[in-house]
């Protein structure tokens, strides 16, 4: 039964280190967190020696080892022991997250080439797929979107890499809280005031010309923990106010999802409550 754990965990990392990370945890995470430190180590350790048989085999690159060792399984292996030792998911979920981010800077700086030669490689081959079905390869505003896109994803990586990878862990943990205990009081979600300094240093660093792309990296790394926070908050007003208290919610994320703005308004609710404690206010 573990092996098959161990070979759907692995293909699901595969597919991205989101959906490895949100496999490994929602779906394995109660079994891990309920079951002894042999049966869990067993795990982790079947599933190291799968990721470096694929890279024996050449199957993936020191890039995806990277992402799927530290990225799914350290991360992971963390949150859940982190989630028995203090039993408390708001904890989990930012320690957690602390990795996330400290590996999407090491991830650019070490990996950041092959990221950009398989960017390019994927580029090469759309181009010359829409040539192939008709000549549209040629439009120059064509061309332009494409290289805009790359820069982007180029330039953003880290950002890119914390956005996915603490939407995996948010979503994780509000998964395996509805499948053990102890409960987790979402809407009482609060990170470290420090957080907030934080932010006012990737702002200054955005602000100059010579670090704007490491401070707008930074900020878009932070808001997604403020977003998170934001969410706690409407969450608490939508249970206080709302009977239907659910679609309130559902209605919350369909929004983030569709409307940029309004995510960012939600991330700015969940930095300005440091200041404002809003549940306070609410009272």
């Amino acid at each position: 039964m573990i092996i098959l754990i161990v070979i759907a965990s692995l293909l699901f990392s595969l597919l991205s280190p989101f959906t490895g990370y949100l496999f490994v945890v929602s779906i394995n995470g109660a079994l891990l967190y309920q079951s002894g430190i042999k049966k869990s180590a067993y795990f982790y350790i079947l599933f190291f020696v799968g990721v470096i048989a694929l890279f024996s085999a050449d199957m993936i690159t020191i890039m995806e080892v990277g992402d799927i060792i530290i990225g799914v399984m350290v991360a992971s292996l963390l949150f859940i022991e982190l989630l028995k030792k203090k039993h408390d998911y708001t904890y989990a979920l930012f320690v957690t997250s602390l990795l996330q981010l400290f590996y999407a800077v090491v991830r650019h700086l070490s990996f950041g080439n092959i990221y950009s030669q398989r960017l390019d490689t994927f580029v090469a081959g759309y181009k010359e797929f829409l040539v192939e079905a008709g000549g549209l390869g040629e439009s120059v505003q064509q061309d332009l979107i494409i290289e805009t896109v790359v820069r982007i994803m180029n330039d953003y990586q880290p950002a890119i890499w914390s956005l996915t990878m603490l939407l995996a862990i948010y979503l994780s943990a509000l998964f395996i809280s509805k499948r053990i205990l102890p409960v987790w009081k979402h809407e009482r979600i609060q990170f470290p005031f420090g957080l907030s300094y934080v932010l006012i240093v990737a702002l200054l660093l955005a602000v100059l010309p010579a670090t704007r792309l490491i401070g707008f990296n930074g900020v878009l790394m932070l808001l997604t923990l403020f977003l998170i926070q934001g969410l706690s908050i409407l969450d608490y007003m939508a249970k206080k106010h709302f009977k239907n208290s659910r679609f309130v919610m559902i209605a919350t994320v369909v929004l983030l999802v569709v409307n940029v703005f309004f995510a960012l308004i939600v991330a700015a609710v969940g930095l300005f409550d440091y200041w404002l404690d809003i549940r306070k206010l609410n009272k």
